[in-house]
């Protein structure tokens, strides 16, 4: 997550070079990119090329993340202690 998170600030960073200011979080990235894609950005040809390099990268570790915590949550199900785990107030979801 660190990656992805470093990724977004860094293209946040080169678009506010340019006059783009946007919020930080996950949720904006496609605010990015939109400024990214759009013609009246006035971004440079090669500004927008390497925003368009970690906008595939983001999607990349995205990805990756959803792929991890999906195989965390198979083997979670899998084991005793962490399906009691979450089952605890404080610790996980209540499971019912």
């Amino acid at each position: 997550m660190n990656q992805r998170t470093e990724a977004i600030n860094a293209l946040r960073a080169y678009l506010y070079e340019f006059g783009h200011v946007a919020p930080e979080g996950i949720g904006f990235v496609t605010r990015l990119a939109q400024v990214v894609e759009d013609p009246g950005s006035a971004l440079p040809d090669l500004a927008r090329d390497i925003c368009r390099m970690v906008l595939e990268q983001v999607d990349l570790l995205t990805a990756r993340l959803a792929a991890l915590k999906a195989k965390i949550a198979a083997l979670s199900r899998q084991a005793a202690v962490p399906r009691r785990l979450q089952t605890m107030p404080g610790w996980g979801r209540l499971v019912r």
